[in-house]
């Protein structure tokens, strides 16, 4: 009766959430114009067992949504609206941070870049390269030149009586036959 016994007894740590994020950064360029862009990544428990989390953001012209979730192994989709409302042209950085109490590597951010682009600069140069501009003629013709930083891809124009179209070029843009 006073005999030991010897037991061999395995310790093994619980089952954990390993906190995964689909991308560690996240950018976006808006003309001065653009007041809003919407983008997403995903979070989701690359381990085991159910996960909670949760994401701030620090940056008043950033959101997220949602703010908290759960993942037992499926990703899921968290969207960035990024709000340049009132916003000067120029680079702005902030963080998204999600979080997870029971995760060891929690927690994991998400690097944000929004670039508001100046307006771009438009000139014309036919008809006249005046400010103003008068004539009785029915059809006429108009031209110029534009630039920005990031390229002008296509120009535009209308009139008050229901005109509008495309012109050919970009840099150096033109068009006939504009009927007033």
């Amino acid at each position: 009766t006073g005999d030991l016994v010897a037991a061999d007894i395995t310790m093994t740590d619980p089952p954990a959430p390993l906190l995964s994020l689909g991308t560690n950064a996240l950018s976006v360029s808006l003309p001065l114009w653009k007041t809003s862009y919407t983008q997403s990544f995903d979070v989701w428990n690359s381990g085991s067992v159910t996960m909670s989390y949760a994401i701030v953001d620090n940056a008043s012209w950033l959101s997220v949504s949602p703010v908290t979730g759960t993942s037992t192994g499926e990703h899921d989709s968290i969207s960035i609206v990024y709000d340049a409302t009132g916003l000067a042209t120029g680079t702005y950085s902030g963080t998204v941070t999600v979080s997870c109490a029971s995760a060891s590597n929690s927690p994991r951010s998400v690097a944000v870049q929004l670039v508001v682009d100046p307006a771009p600069v438009v000139a014309f140069t036919v008809p006249t390269s005046s400010s103003t501009y008068s004539t009785t003629n029915p059809i006429f013709t108009i031209g110029g030149t534009a630039s920005d930083d990031a390229g002008v891809t296509q120009v535009t124009y209308s009139n008050n009586r229901s005109g509008s179209g495309t012109c050919t070029g970009t840099t150096n843009w033109g068009t006939t036959n504009i009927t007033l």
